[in-house]
């Protein structure tokens, strides 16, 4: 950097953004087991409510997922409505004392397979929990049959209320009516609750194109004429319009093949708008963020919500790649989603029989398209005060141990023909992390001019 020396003040000027992270709190270090929570696998159908404290949260914040830890070593794959609310209670009295629930209150809807170890429910409506109620965990169990499956407890004065039947299905809504067995129990499920903190902000749905679009690409998101195949589009940071946690993905589907495709779905922050060559975006495993299995039969294109396993922290600084690969290992025509068009080469695909592709090393040379799936993102933007909730502000400490809070920095003034001589200083924050920028660097007098920046 060349600078001529006259008298002057100058301005260092900073913008920084603050993004929340997710963490994880584990409730319960029993190691009994039981059948009763976080659902009555004895029964066949069964509603199950149960009361985490406000201390044993220890934060308010948006809860992104929650996850339970099964003993038993055979999957179990049900239909569950899973519900929260905000409560005053801290258990239940006896075996007509619900918490009631609405509509509003459900967070996930959908197919969950239990697996031994800890099982992740990525809720479909991100909870903003206020941090001084204690949450209510309401789980509806609705596939007929059963087979008893065990998880870790810890031992809970009137730790929940369960009502459940092989014939009679509970109406959360309407638990006062229900015929079948009803009871309290000494036990609360072993929880891990992924929950970002802070005041909490808003969940939206951004939609890139249009999901009544009829145009399609027989190679998006997935080839199904070959065993194999993997794909990236990209989707600009002018598109998306904001930060926060991406929950779900949404896309529209058909699926008039043979078979179910089996498909991962990968996400990352990069600085590519368009494909150059056919050179893919480099991807990690840890990329991973979700999967579905997409039902053949499908005739026209309908919405599919992949929830995120690993819900994806957006920074809102660089576009969005959507890598999917199909591991099918089978082949028929007609699995496809509807489309936009494209502004550039902003899809890539690869397609072959034999050998499933690794997203992070590809191995081939993709074949580029101008067009891209329509595509919604479930967003939980930070919260008010700042990012997540916490205030945008930067704290500065000088080499003499003086700090301040700040948003520019005044680099004082310097008298004429005296050499500039460095200026140390360190900026840290006590909450969310901070990306830093570097805006401007410019004399307050007019006297001054800098060539050859060299700014971040």
């Amino acid at each position: 950097m060349k600078k001529k020396v006259f008298s002057l003040m100058m301005m260092l000027l900073l913008a920084f953004m603050g993004v929340a992270k997710a963490e994880v709190v584990t409730i319960g270090d029993g190691t009994g087991t039981t059948y009763y929570a976080p659902y009555n696998s004895l029964w066949g159908y069964s509603f199950v409510e149960q009361v985490y404290t406000a201390s044993e949260i220890g934060t308010a914040g948006t809860i992104n997922a929650i996850s339970f830890n099964m003993s038993s070593t055979d999957s179990q794959t049900n239909q569950v409505d899973v519900f929260m609310k905000n409560v005053t209670r801290t258990n239940f009295s006896d075996n007509t004392d619900w918490e009631p629930v609405t509509a509003s209150d459900m967070v996930f809807s959908g197919t969950v397979t239990f697996n031994n170890g800890w099982t992740t429910i990525t809720l479909n409506t991100p909870f903003q929990y206020d941090g001084t109620s204690n949450l209510m965990i309401g789980m509806h169990e609705y596939t007929s049959g059963y087979s008893t499956r065990y998880f870790y407890y810890t031992s809970v004065t009137g730790g929940l209320i369960s009502g459940h039947s092989d014939t009679a299905n509970p109406d959360p809504y309407n638990m006062g009516s229900f015929s079948g067995t009803t009871y309290v129990q000494n036990y609360r499920a072993n929880i891990q609750i992924d929950i970002t903190a802070g005041g909490g902000g808003e969940t939206v749905e951004v939609t890139i194109g249009d999901p009544t679009s009829t145009s399609s690409s027989s190679y998006l998101p997935t080839y199904s004429l070959y065993e194999y195949s993997l794909t990236q589009q990209i989707y600009t940071a002018d598109e998306i319009g904001t930060a926060g946690t991406i929950n779900t993905l949404t896309m529209w589907l058909q699926n008039t093949s043979s078979y179910a495709r089996n498909l991962n779905f990968y996400l990352k922050e990069t600085s590519t708008s368009a494909f150059a060559g056919g050179d893919w975006v480099s991807m990690s495993s840890s990329d991973l963020v979700g999967s579905i299995t997409l039902a053949n039969g499908i005739s026209s294109f309908t919405e599919t919500t992949i929830n995120l396993s690993t819900p994806f922290e957006y920074t809102g600084n660089g576009n969005l790649v959507l890598c999917v690969q199909d591991v099918t290992g089978s082949w028929s025509s007609g699995a496809y989603g509807n489309t936009l068009a494209a502004n550039g080469n902003q899809a890539l695909y690869a397609y072959r029989d034999g050998t499933v592709y690794d997203p992070t090393t590809p191995g081939v040379t993709g074949s580029t398209l101008t067009s891209k799936n329509v595509l919604r993102l479930s967003i939980t933007t930070e919260g008010g005060g700042g990012q997540g909730g916490f205030e945008d502000k930067l704290h500065v400490k000088y080499m003499d141990g003086e700090t301040e809070v700040i948003d520019t920095l005044n680099l004082g003034v310097r008298p004429a023909g005296a050499w500039m001589e460095p200026f140390n200083f360190t900026m840290y924050s006590e909450g969310p992390v901070y990306t830093v920028n570097v805006l401007d660097f410019t004399p307050s007098d007019g006297m001054f001019s800098v060539e050859g920046e060299e700014l971040p």
